[in-house]
């Protein structure tokens, strides 16, 4: 369980320096950085809600509503971060469709969080 934690909170700060880096990127509005970026926050969302859900099944003390509630927050600020590339990069509707699933996917974890007033 330790190994878990500990790989756990080496992805978040991973996100957290890629989230930081991806802002500056967008403001700087270095394009040629936007897919490799995506690319680690959409491995990094993924790496974060399965390595969650696997230390909240095996830790007695993570209820299924702070586990909620972790993974809305966590995913909003990649939902947000997304968002900036998307509005960014003024795409066409079919880069739209590839690179935001991970938007849509964050955003109606988030609202289903919201929902349930978590």
């Amino acid at each position: 369980m330790s190994t878990l934690l500990f790989l756990h909170i080496a992805g978040g700060i991973l996100a957290g320096v890629v989230i930081f880096r991806s802002a500056f990127v967008l403001i700087k509005s270095q394009k040629k950085s936007y897919p490799k970026l995506i690319g680690a926050l959409s491995f990094l969302a993924a790496f974060e809600v399965l390595s969650g859900v696997l230390l909240a099944y095996i830790s007695p003390s993570i209820t299924a509503q702070s586990l909620c509630t972790n993974i809305a927050l966590y995913l909003g600020l990649i939902a947000l971060t997304y968002a900036g590339f998307v509005y960014r990069s003024k795409p066409t509707w079919q880069s739209i469709l590839t690179t935001s699933a991970p938007t849509v996917g964050s955003l109606g974890v988030l609202a289903l969080a919201l929902a349930r007033g978590i």
